[in-house]
């Protein structure tokens, strides 16, 4: 026999039948979860240095208290080991930070899902990678870290499938979404500086991602990969609002063989973003009939020239993000999509 620490109460029980009274309880996210014995959680608190009892905030739609203990019972939950435990509770944080409003990304019928980005020294002290294969799978601690999010989602928050978690389709990413940026291979500056962050500190950003594509272009020519990386983040399957442009972010995600060569066309990254811009653009006539009006109406109201008529997705330059990571090989890079209703938010991982 032995104490089993859940999400929400404690409980005896024979640890060999852990994995199917956490299933049965809906403390899972659909894939097995490590029992979350008092030393593991013991020694998951003990490697962040924090007040077990502090509240870090609540989480709908059960609107309950998220705690340090709480969250370190998850982080046993998804395997992720005590080093990570400081990046873990920086993701939490971002998570339940106001401009992220997680309560519509529980609420939402769409895939919703939240994207982690962690930049700084702190990635290698908890085991994160940011080279080949750093979304997964494996990538050392990165899916671990990402899953920890979705059970404390699921499990404190109640946003289970069906349940809180009324998402139509779902998708992969919402078991877990998180990387760690590539700052040794970017030519431009880190995320977390960009976003205010001193030099030498690590910090999180969130996401709230819908959607995902790749980009790729075979050619190494300057010309070649910046025509196809603008144009290959036109998406307008992903524009749900009723009229253009889309009030939410748009996130590039990009291998650095790709960010060096756009590097030598933009080395200011918010000529990057403001190339995004100009070129991210639909035809009018691809806009179903009925957002029309409202979106001329937008456009005129933010003063955007949609010229040739073609209306960008994004109400604005910095609206589009810029993230590198991954390996050396291949030519592929990422689009992704976010909810409109949130916004990225950002936190400091502790030292």
């Amino acid at each position: 026999m032995g104490e089993l620490t859940s999400a929400l109460r404690r409980v005896e029980l024979d640890l060999d039948d852990a994995p199917q009274w956490l299933a049965e309880h809906g403390f899972t996210d659909g894939l097995p979860v490590i029992a979350p014995e008092p030393r593991l959680v013991d020694a998951a608190l003990a490697s962040c240095g924090r007040d077990p009892a502090e509240v870090l905030g609540v989480i709908p739609p059960q609107f309950a208290s998220v705690t340090v203990e709480k969250v370190a019972v998850c982080a046993v939950m998804a395997g992720c080991p005590p080093k990570a435990m400081r990046v873990v509770l920086a993701c939490i944080e971002a998570l339940l930070a106001p401009p992220f409003r997680v309560a519509s990304v529980q609420a939402t019928t769409s895939p919703a899902t939240p994207f982690f980005v962690v930049s700084g020294p702190a990635c290698d002290a908890a085991g994160m990678a940011s080279g080949t294969g750093s979304l997964g799978p494996g990538a050392g601690t990165n899916v671990a870290i990402g899953r920890v999010a979705r059970l404390v989602m699921s499990t404190i928050g109640g946003g289970r499938v069906g349940d809180g978690d009324p998402s139509s389709l779902g998708m992969p990413a919402k078991l877990s979404a998180c990387c760690a940026e590539r700052i040794d291979a970017s030519p431009w500056p880190s995320l977390a500086t960009r976003r205010g962050f001193a030099i030498g500190q690590t910090a999180v950003s969130v996401f709230p991602i819908t959607g995902m594509w790749q980009i790729s272009e075979p050619s190494t020519a300057v010309g070649d990969v910046v025509h196809q990386i603008l144009h290959g983040m036109v998406s307008p399957g992903q524009c749900s609002q009723p009229r253009l442009p889309q009030s939410g972010e748009q996130l590039l995600v990009l291998t650095p063989p790709i960010a060096h060569i756009l590097a030598t066309r933009f080395p200011d990254i918010a000529d990057l973003e403001r190339a995004l811009f100009e070129t991210v653009r639909i035809p009018m006539a691809w806009i179903p009939p009925y957002k029309r009006e409202a979106t001329r109406a937008r456009l005129d109201e933010l003063s955007i020239d949609w010229h040739d008529d073609l209306v960008p997705i994004a109400e604005r330059p910095d609206a589009y993000v810029v993230v590198v990571t991954g390996g050396d090989a291949g030519v592929q890079s990422m689009g992704m999509s976010t909810l409109t209703l949130s916004r990225s938010a950002s936190a400091l991982v502790d030292a």
